[in-house]
């Protein structure tokens, strides 16, 4: 692929996929995956695509958000309060 940022999406779209892979396979299969998101992981910190190292970023912060979702109720519902206040505001 000729463009960074395109590669780096790639990597990216193909992550929930990984983790599905991860879920439900045996041991060798969930190796390979490790393997492989290491290796992207490695590629996308070589090639500088920062979109990408943020929206991995944000999507590890709502994976955490959304599995201690009872320690965090409070900060969602203030999240979503403030969503919906800014985007009747705007």
């Amino acid at each position: 692929m000729t463009n960074k940022n395109l590669l780096a999406s790639v990597f990216f779209l193909c992550l929930p996929f990984l983790f599905y892979t991860y879920q439900l396979s045996s041991n060798i299969w969930k190796f390979f995956v490790i393997i492989t998101c290491v290796l992207m992981l490695s590629s996308l910190l070589l090639i500088q695509s920062k979109v990408v190292l943020f929206a991995l970023f944000i999507m590890i912060l709502l994976i955490i958000l959304f599995t201690f979702r009872s320690c965090f109720r409070l900060i969602l519902i203030s999240g979503s309060v403030g969503c919906i206040i800014a985007v009747i505001l705007f």
